[in-house]
């Protein structure tokens, strides 16, 4: 049955539509309400209007909008990108985005590529007007590209370049790792290093690099049901290294926000007290470190494995480099507690 009004003026979809989405298409033959696409982390997403908020802290994914929006659009956008038709710039919380003309071939075949599928999926009126007259269309979107997006991009495509230019045949020299206290490992030639031999804490955080515990290969891990991560051998000189430059990279924060819920949404909500056993840890002190760890987390065992972290989210080194990996510590502590018997049983 045939609607009695238009469908570019009706909310087809309600608030929150495409919370977090992280991946696949969706088309909306009408208006998304309040917070559409907010947090989006890589849906394709096409909509003929959006109410306050849209596309907040997306990450990733690509957001069209053919008509009206509300206000603070694209707040806390830090990746992906929108094109909006009509762009009120007033409406806009243009503070980390830019607003560019569509000039880039790539953006005009993808926008003409999706509201195509949009019209064809949908039969939306907006949309085939736009495309039978689709060179005026396109002087009216705007590009709504975050800026710290951007700029990684940019670094990607000079690096790209400068691998696919023939290089001169010039005799390489040996790198030369800056002078430090202690033994570097061979995967540190060349940078900073992710382990040495009696790291120094004063500077961990400008002289060592982050090394969080890895993954197994997936291909492996779909094959037993042994632990997700690839942890070293406890025993080994060179896992008690490996832990030790980690923890020296924590800055012993005079107001630390690791360790508890703040505003932004970061920090750890059981209050573990971080920079007390990273200290530990630097130190040799597994043992305390433990004790530490247990007085405000009785399970660190799952933790270690399944929380996602908001403590590295709210660090300060993270501020301008890699946050510490406290999860990686957090899992070290409690698996070597295991290895050497310090953990018993408490039956009620």
């Amino acid at each position: 049955k045939e609607a009695s009004y238009n469908s570019e003026s009706a909310i087809i979809a309600g608030n929150a539509a495409l919370y977090g989405a992280t991946d696949g298409k969706a088309f909306f033959g009408g208006i998304a309400a309040e917070r559409f696409a907010v947090r989006n982390s890589g849906a394709t997403a096409v909509c003929e209007g959006v109410g306050d908020h849209g596309c907040e802290y997306m990450t990733r994914g690509t957001v069209i909008v053919l008509g009206q929006m509300g206000q603070n659009f694209a707040a806390g956008m830090s990746g992906g990108v929108a094109y909006v038709l009509d762009l009120e710039e007033k409406l806009c919380n243009a503070s980390g985005v830019h607003l560019e003309k569509i000039e880039e071939e790539e953006d005009k075949t993808l926008l003409k590529n999706l509201i195509s599928e949009h019209a064809q999926l949908t039969g939306s009126k907006v949309a085939n007007d736009l495309l039978q007259k689709w060179s005026d269309a396109l002087k009216r979107f705007t590009k709504v590209f975050p800026k710290e997006y951007k700029k990684a991009l940019l670094a990607l495509k000079e690096k790209e370049k400068a691998v696919t230019e023939v290089p001169k045949v010039v005799e390489p020299e040996a790198p030369k790792p800056r002078a430090r206290t202690g033994t570097l490992d061979m995967e540190d030639v060349g940078g900073k290093p992710v382990s040495v031999q009696n790291p120094e804490k004063k500077k961990g955080f400008h002289e060592y690099e982050r090394k969080a515990m890895p993954y197994r290969d997936h291909k492996d891990r779909v094959l037993d049901w042994e632990e997700v991560y690839a942890s070293q051998t406890k025993k080994s000189q060179q896992w008690h290294n490996w832990m030790q430059t980690q923890t020296a990279r924590c800055m012993d924060c005079g107001t630390p926000t690791c360790h508890s819920p703040n505003q932004g949404g970061g920090g750890c909500p059981l209050g573990n007290r971080i920079p007390t056993w990273n200290q530990l840890v630097h130190e040799g002190e597994w043992k305390r470190a433990l004790e530490r760890l247990l007085d405000t987390n009785n399970f660190p065992e799952f933790t270690g494995t399944t929380c996602p972290a908001p403590c590295e989210e709210a660090c300060v080194l993270g501020i301008n480099e890699k946050p510490v990996a406290i999860k990686t510590t957090e899992l070290a502590i409690i698996e070597y507690g295991f290895s050497k018997g310090w953990i018993k049983t408490q039956p009620p």
